[in-house]
């Protein structure tokens, strides 16, 4: 986690942050990377599996052997709107009561506990489960 990217200016919020986890059950690990700072802007996602990859990003999607070699490519000009837009769209939406709002706040505690585990990660320097922070 960082705190001081932009040289000669002090501020206290983080600016960077790397999240490495795992879900044990499902044999699923990940690497999470948040910046304000860090260019060019940019949204994307990696999936590894052991029969290859997927990349997705705004207006590309591609299709990886597990090698490396590129084995299908899917673009679009006019690039698919922001995850992060959709939501606040979606939002506003729910607020006007023009959409229903399918999730409970409650559902997003497990999102708060993987935020609330990664701090203290940081704390205390080692892996910190997510469910230690939810009411089971």
């Amino acid at each position: 986690m960082s705190a001081q990217a932009k040289e000669g200016i002090s501020y206290n919020a983080e600016d960077t942050v790397r999240v490495i986890f795992k879900y044990e059950k499902k044999r699923i690990w990940g690497s999470l990377l948040v910046s304000r700072v860090i260019p060019p802007k940019q949204e994307y996602l990696d999936v590894y599996g052991t029969r290859g990859i997927i990349h997705l990003e705004r207006g590309k999607i591609e299709r990886y052997l597990p090698n490396g070699d590129l084995i299908e490519s899917l673009k679009r000009e006019y690039s698919w709107p922001s995850a992060a837009q959709d939501q606040i769209e979606y939002f506003i939406k729910v607020i006007r009561k023009e959409k229903e709002n399918i999730s409970s706040p409650e559902f997003h505690f497990n999102h708060l506990a993987f935020i609330k585990a990664a701090y203290k990660s940081v704390q205390i320097n080692k892996y910190v489960n997510p469910k230690e922070f939810l009411d089971l």
